[in-house]
């Protein structure tokens, strides 16, 4: 049973690898509407799996995730300061 879900985890993450691609999540005038705004982002997901499925002290399934999600912020188009912008990283390592 558990060859079955290691082969399901990999096809899913095969399948799933376009979804990944951070210019295919959101149309390109979502991210230029906010752009114009001042205020620009970004959002990158990656995933492991590592598996053995045979020889060894066990057989196991181990599954790794990495997101990072940033964003900047201009503050001379929203408020005026001249040359003035905050960029922030969120990033959360998971599995």
């Amino acid at each position: 049973m558990k060859i079955y879900k290691a082969i399901f985890i990999v096809i899913a993450g095969i399948l799933l690898y376009p979804l990944t691609s951070r210019a295919q999540l959101l149309p390109e005038n979502v991210h230029s509407a906010t752009e114009q705004f001042g205020v620009d982002w970004s959002l990158d997901y990656t995933a492991e799996v590592i598996s053995n499925l045979a020889g060894g002290l066990q057989t196991k399934t181990a599954y790794q995730g990495y997101l990072d999600l940033g964003m900047g912020i201009d503050l001379e188009k929203i408020f005026g300061l001249d040359h003035t912008s905050i960029h922030f990283n969120i990033i959360n390592l998971h599995g």
